[in-house]
């Protein structure tokens, strides 16, 4: 009999490809039928799965229906199958007031546990904001033992390599814009600022790019933000050496809040589209300068082939962040 993994999408772009990488190799260590649910509100404006007009996948077993049964675990999903995470944390008072998540570790009623391969149920429920290999790696064995040796981002770029596809109007979209700029210009140098609901710090960005066009006299920038006033602040420093996508922001004088969580936004699944073309814009700079607490630019690197050294995480001695890192750590071993 056919056994499932059913992946239900949870947050930004950044986090749903990781945890989609990480679901893939999952469904093969189980030998489970891969399901990718993105129908929540955050992308979806009718409620339909996006997924497959974002991408393809390969080489893995999978299907788009959802199995008539009972056999289910978490057992919390059994008659609400439809719902989205959002809506199950709702009805299960796993978010507090706020719409936060009441304590670190109720969310986990809602997903199973990677770190297990041995359920029975028919049908399993999966999300995360993160691609958990770590909790994987007791089973790298037989055809799986080649991964032993590699560290997460490896293994993430090679699941990202093999089995996830563009769909093709949207590589189109790329292809298009690498062609304008990227072609004839030998360093592009890419940002990644966020800077909406979480505000990470970009004044550094300016010294670290000097520095690298000291000996580089033709260049272009490429930025990718969801912040119209970074973009305007970039482009008065750097005039026209500054590209950019055309992409939809949100009224100046309004409440800023995450591009993808803003009841504003006036088509949910191009905003998705204009995400993506912008990572993989990225991804194919010379240079990424980035703060890796969003998981947008760590995705970036996932699907890029920039060396190491051309990726400076400004964050990278943020004791904020190495800190916020070790607990998200500790909670995922217990769990």
């Amino acid at each position: 009999m056919n056994k499932f993994l059913l992946l239900k999408g949870r947050a930004g772009l950044g986090n749903r490809i990781l945890c989609l990488l990480g679901s893939i190799l999952y469904a093969q260590l189980t030998s489970r039928k891969l399901i990718v649910d993105w129908s929540d509100p955050t992308y979806s404006d009718d409620g339909s799965n996006i997924f497959s007009k974002l991408f393809t996948i390969d080489n893995v077993e999978q299907t788009t229906d959802i199995p008539d049964t009972n056999s289910i675990f978490p057992s919390i999903w059994k008659g609400n199958l439809d719902l989205s995470i959002t809506q199950i944390f709702q009805k299960y008072k796993i978010l507090d007031d706020d719409n936060f998540i009441a304590t670190p570790f109720r969310q986990f009623k809602s997903k199973i546990n990677v770190s297990r391969l041995d359920y029975d149920e028919d049908l399993l429920i999966i999300w995360s904001y993160f691609a958990d290999i770590h909790k994987m790696r007791r089973f790298f064995q037989n055809d799986f033992a080649y991964l032993t040796t590699l560290n997460e981002k490896t293994i993430l770029k090679k699941i990202s390599s093999k089995h996830l596809h563009l769909n093709q109007d949207i590589q189109y979209r790329i292809d298009v814009f690498k062609k304008k700029y990227f072609t004839n210009t030998p360093l592009v140098i890419g940002l990644h600022i966020r800077h909406t609901d979480r505000k990470n710090p970009f004044q550094s960005y300016v010294e670290i790019i000097n520095k690298i066009i000291q000996q580089n006299s033709e260049y272009l920038i490429f930025l990718a933000t969801d912040n119209k006033q970074v973009q305007t602040h970039f482009k008065n420093i750097y005039k026209e050496r500054i590209i950019y996508t055309e992409k939809w922001f949100p009224d100046e004088t309004a409440s800023l809040s995450r591009l993808h969580h803003n009841s504003d936004c006036p088509n949910k699944l191009e905003n998705a589209i204009q995400a993506l073309v912008d990572l993989y814009l990225l991804a194919s700079c010379n240079y990424l300068l980035c703060d890796q607490r969003s998981t947008f630019p760590i995705v970036a690197e996932v699907i890029s082939d920039i060396p190491s050294t051309n990726i400076i995480d400004i964050s990278k001695y943020s004791m904020k962040r190495n800190m916020r890192r070790l607990i998200c750590f500790l909670e995922s071993q217990i769990f």
